[in-house]
This record gives structure tokens, C-alpha cells and sequence, in this order.
């Protein structure tokens, strides 16, 4: 519910909901957003995990939620009452900011990757003009993983992120007066089609770790984090975001598969919950995966549920293709199950 520092309802209030896992917005630029009704209230169907809010009208200082809201998969979240401060008095755009963190699927430290930030205008703005100053100049900056704006009158704004080797990344903004409160979200790299990504999504106590292994003749030969022989080249990588409790997220590439496939090689992922032998608490995550060619998104799978076992082989990947396997087993080690 959102309402005035009165408590009064605000009718016509815009909510967007920024996921903790960006790769869909990424693919897919245009964020939900949702307004208020007389009462105040709003409802919007969004998939289970977490979402950062930020709520905007017209003469009210704009809102971002400092902590996370999990939304489950079973049950309606109510998030209680969001008060909004009045806007008309005594805010200048020397007090207002737009600050923002965003990290690489691909890599933790985004300190090495320069990108290019510029604004428009309004929310879901992905081909409007740029915004510039009273001088006509863009307001536009090289970022490292963060970007800070001041002197942006309170409202409603796009950002706009380029960066060599990922895919341009739009994200819904607000300029407000409240220093301290920040986005974040997360870029995603231009894939080579022979590139798979696997996204492990989930939203459970139970610690899960996503596990890849290649072989050849029945031999295991690498297993992730993983590089082939002494050159230095990964063939499966690993990226990992810590940065969010409710919600888990971590991807495995695997990488130059066409090359490895022609050798009869042969892929497995598992699903691994190293304290859970004999129970079934692996199979209740409710754990997703998202499987992408390149940056296609081509299958989702969802862990089967009822079984026991610590370890679920999800998925292989040979010469005809990916085959979908579900088995569980319990394993004191992962790497022993052949």
C-alpha cells in the first residue's frame, strides 16, 4: 500500500519491480510497472525470487526499498505500507541523485570492464533522446560497476548501459534526495553460440551447488571451475552471486562445446546438497534451470520433487544433444558419481 506521510492512500503511484536475477530483463528490456488504485493498493504476478521496488509519482520524492522483497511461488506477499515524503518544498536538483551497482554475470569484479552509461527520460525509454543538461550536453558517464549522477531533477528515468562483450542492458531509475539508497542488477555477456549457460535459480535454506563435469572415454577429465590443460582456456566456468540470501542464483558456462563434442566428449550437471544425504530436501527447492544457447534462451527444467537423494543429475550434454535425466542418489562426493 502506498500512502502520504499522513497515511493517506496515493492514488496512481507507479511500481516497477527490479529482479534480483536481471538475466530476463536483460533479454526482454521492458520491466513490469504497475500503478496504484484509490485505495492505494496494487497487485502484480511476478516469478519467485526477489525484487527490489521503486515506486514514483508526481510530487512526492521517489522511492527505492532498501532490502530485498522475496516473492514465493504459493502465497500472496503483502509488503505493508510504503509512505512517500512530499516533494514540494525544498527539493532542488543540486539535492537529487540517480546511483546505481551493477555486476557481470561472467565475472565478480566488474572494476575491469569499462561502460558507458546515458539517461532518458521516463521509464521503459529505450529509444527516446538522450537526456542532456541546460547546455545540450548528454549527461553521460564511463562507469566501472557503478554510476552516480547528481544535479537530476526528481523523477523518473532509463539507464542505458553499454559495455564491449555484453549485451546493451536498460534498467528503470529513479532521481531521489535519499543519498544513501541504490539499484543494483546484473549484465550479461554476448555468448558465442557454441557457449551454454545453466542458471541455477532457487529459493530454499537448503545450500545447493551446481556442478559440471567433462569426459572423454568414460575418463573425467575437467570439472568446474575448469581449464583446458596448460593453455589457460576455460572450458567450464562458474559465476556465482552472494550478494542476496532469499534468493540464490549461479551459472556454469561450458564453452567451445562444438570443439569438445567433436572428440566424443561427454557433459554432466548436477545438482549437489552436500548435508542432505537420505532426506529429500534437494527435491522440495523447487530449484530451476535455465538452459541458454549462446544468449537464446532454449529450455527451462524445474528439479523433480518427492525424491530422495543429495545429488540429482539434472542434465547431459553429448555429440545428439542435451538429455534430461532427473535421477537422484545420495553421494558423500559429487565427483564420484560416474
Amino acid at each position: 500500500m502506498i500512502v502520504d506521510e499522513n497515511d493517506n492512500p496515493i492514488k496512481g503511484a507507479k511500481i516497477c519491480a527490479t529482479p534480483a536475477d536481471f538475466v530476463e530483463n536483460v533479454m526482454k528490456p521492458e520491466q513490469v510497472i504497475v500503478e496504484t488504485d484509490e485505495n492505494g493498493k496494487f497487485f502484480v504476478k511476478l516469478e519467485e525470487q526477489s525484487y527490489q521496488l521503486i515506486v514514483s509519482t508526481k510530487d512526492y520524492v521517489p522511492y527505492i526499498s532498501y532490502d530485498w522483497i522475496f516473492v514465493g511461488s504459493e502465497k500472496i506477499s503483502d509488503i505493508g505500507k510504503i509512505r512517500l515524503e512530499d516533494s514540494s518544498e525544498n527539493v532542488l536538483p543540486e539535492d537529487c541523485n540517480i546511483w546505481a551497482y551493477f555486476s557481470s554475470s561472467l565475472v565478480v569484479d566488474m572494476s575491469r570492464i569499462d561502460a558507458t552509461v546515458r539517461l532518458r527520460s521516463g521509464w521503459n525509454n529505450t529509444k527516446g533522446a538522450y537526456l542532456t543538461d541546460d547546455m545540450g550536453n548528454e549527461y553521460m558517464q564511463t562507469s566501472d560497476g557503478m554510476f552516480y549522477f547528481t544535479d537530476i531533477p526528481l523523477g523518473e528515468y532509463t539507464a542505458e548501459i553499454v559495455a564491449e562483450g555484453y549485451m546493451k542492458t536498460y534498467v528503470n531509475v529513479v532521481s531521489t534526495v535519499k543519498k544513501y539508497r541504490f539499484l543494483e542488477f546484473c549484465m550479461l555477456p554476448v555468448l558465442p553460440e557454441d557457449t551454454y549457460a545453466l542458471e541455477l535459480c532457487y529459493a530454499s535454506e537448503t545450500e545447493i551447488d551446481s556442478v559440471a563435469m567433462y569426459y572423454e572415454d568414460g575418463k573425467l577429465i575437467e570439472k568446474d571451475p575448469a581449464f583446458n590443460g596448460d593453455s589457460g582456456v576455460r572450458i567450464i566456468d562458474r559465476y556465482v552471486e552472494y550478494n542476496n540470501p532469499s534468493y540464490q542464483r549461479e551459472i556454469i558456462y561450458l564453452h567451445s562445446t562444438d570443439k569438445y563434442l567433436e572428440k566424443d566428449g561427454l557433459y554432466k550437471y548436477c545438482l549437489y546438497a552436500y548435508d542432505e544425504k537420505g532426506g529429500n530436501e534437494l527435491s522440495m527447492s523447487r530449484a530451476t534451470l535455465r538452459l541458454y544457447k549462446g544468449n537464446e534462451l532454449i529450455e527451462t527444467f524445474t528439479i523433480p520433487v518427492n525424491k530422495k537423494g543429495n545429488v540429482c543429475r539434472m542434465l547431459t550434454l553429448d555429440e545428439n544433444g542435451w538429455h534430461f535425466h532427473g535421477n537422484f542418489y545420495d553421494e558423500e562426493d559429487v565427483w564420484a558419481l560416474n
